[in-house]
């Protein structure tokens, strides 16, 4: 893996400025299996050497006190050589959020990241240089234990106050002095300790480095798949929980259901989310995401809701439902299905729909499955035999696929949408469901292939559905159904 790494500036006896990088580094990463770019910090071509040379990876090193103008203080003429390198490491950012490159911050690294993404740092006078310490580590077991020793090379750092919105922490000391942070959508994290130094425990740092080299935990490789979340609607059935709220901003389990889905894609890196706004559209604000706005939403559906984003239609996308929560399997199995179209059926919903409502009869929907393709969707007026399959919310389209879609789209709106006049099993093609859209591109000749799963999912549409699931999860029976990852 070939990565580009900053270095620190020094001056010299003589007085030259020189870029540098310790010997320690060079060793440590070629001895896992790394080849490293030095990055100079007075280029004024940045650019050239990504599109010279295939860097696959960046690493900040560590070196150089970052420079308080970097974030927003008082400029400090004791740390003028750091400017320079703040400059150069800003632009490495820039291009790795860009190309979505992998990250790996060390000791300094981890403290600019956190300053490009609006953190701060301070000065931690009280942290005697070379001090091993315990860090408290909540999550990523696979590498770390709950208390991981590393060694203590800093006299800068992070407080919780301290840390960017836009950045999570992983590890901390006993202190709340943040050691370890990640971007929850970007593949990039940073600790504050020396993997390339004396480490009172090594494995932890060679199998952290492995990660990295391999795009694993932290830096998994982001699909190209794209989503567009359907938060429009009023969700008027679920009464005095979203009367001033939209439905997708309902709480549930300590996080909004729109927190919990962006979230979810992101773990299996799904990180180009679009989410189409409407009713009380300010209320949804979700970092690292695009929006766009249906102004319509009080006289549409789903296929309008949907079709406001059609300019992000330019890549493999999943369609996800905002009133659903779902778990992270049920998006793995989505995204390494073969399926051109793939719409997501449970094929053992009947348990949790009687759990759901008193009357699950009342409350079907047709999904009939013929050699592996859909013939036939969204009718509720069927049998039990045609509704063995349960639709949930979920639509996978590939690139060449959408063309289809777009196709359908465009000339049934052309016939009918300021036609006040039933379309397919919708009131209207204005108030279209998607699974009429779907059903459309079956008429149309198009091959819909379930993607079958196994629960896992929720599906939040009224009060009673609210109610319920509350009553389970604090009982600790909502395992039947779904599962928090």
């Amino acid at each position: 893996m070939l990565v580009a790494i900053s270095q620190k500036t020094v001056v010299n006896q003589h007085g030259d400025t020189i870029d540098s990088l310790e010997t320690n580094y060079t060793q440590y990463l070629e001895s896992l299996g790394f080849t490293i770019l030095l990055i100079p910090n007075h280029t004024q071509n940045i650019p050239y050497y990504f599109d010279r040379f295939p860097i696959e990876g960046i690493i900040l090193s560590g070196g150089n006190d970052i420079n308080p103008k970097s974030y927003g203080q008082t400029p400090d003429i004791n740390l003028s050589l750091a400017l320079q390198r703040d400059t150069i490491e800003k632009k490495l950012l820039e291009l790795a959020v860009e190309k979505k490159l992998p990250v790996l911050g060390i000791c300094r690294g981890m403290q600019f990241i956190n300053v490009y993404f609006g953190g701060r740092i301070t000065n931690l006078n009280q942290h005697p240089p070379r001090e091993n310490h315990l860090l408290n580590i909540s999550q990523y077991q696979e590498i770390f234990t709950p208390q991981t020793l590393v060694n203590s090379y800093h006299n800068q750092g992070i407080t919780p106050n301290e840390l960017s919105p836009q950045l999570h922490s992983f590890a901390q000391t006993d202190t709340g002095i943040i050691e370890g942070l990640y971007h929850p959508s970007l593949p990039l994290a940073a600790i504050q300790w020396h993997p390339e130094r004396e480490s009172p425990q090594p494995e932890f740092n060679h199998k952290l480095l492995q990660a990295f080299k391999n795009q694993e935990l932290f830096w998994k490789k982001a699909t190209n798949t794209k989503a567009i979340i359907l938060a429009a609607g009023m969700g008027t059935r679920l009464g005095k929980y979203t009367e001033n709220v939209p439905k997708c901003m309902l709480n549930f389990n300590g996080k909004t259901l729109i927190q919990q889905q962006v979230e979810t894609l992101r773990s299996v890196g799904i990180t180009d989310i679009t989410i189409v706004r409407g009713f009380q559209a300010e209320k949804i604000q979700i970092p690292g995401v695009k929006y766009y706005t249906s102004h319509n939403y009080q006289n549409t559906n789903m296929v309008e809701t949907l079709f406001c984003a059609e300019q992000e239609m330019t890549d493999d996308l999943l369609i996800c439902y905002a009133d659903i929560l779902y778990e992270k399997r049920i998006l793995q199995e989505i995204i390494n299905s073969p399926a051109q179209i793939g719409v997501t059926v449970d094929q053992d919903y009947w348990d949790y729909w009687q759990a759901r409502t008193d009357q699950p009869e009342e409350d079907m929907e047709s999904l009939i499955i013929q050699d592996n393709k859909i013939i036939d969707l969204g009718n509720t007026n069927c049998t039990r035999d045609q509704a063995s399959v349960r639709y949930v919310g979920l639509i996978k389209f590939s690139k060449s696929a959408l063309e289809h879609l777009k196709r359908v789209y465009h000339h049934h709106k052309s016939l009918y949408f300021d036609k006040d006049e039933p379309w397919l099993r919708s009131k209207s093609f204005k108030k279209a469901y998607m699974t009429c859209l779907l059903q459309a591109l079956i008429n149309d000749g198009q091959t819909l292939q379930p993607i079958t799963i196994r629960r896992g999912w929720l599906e939040f549409d009224t009060e009673e559905d609210y109610e319920k699931y509350s009553q389970w999860l604090q009982q600790g029976t909502l395992y039947r159904f779904f599962n928090f990852d």
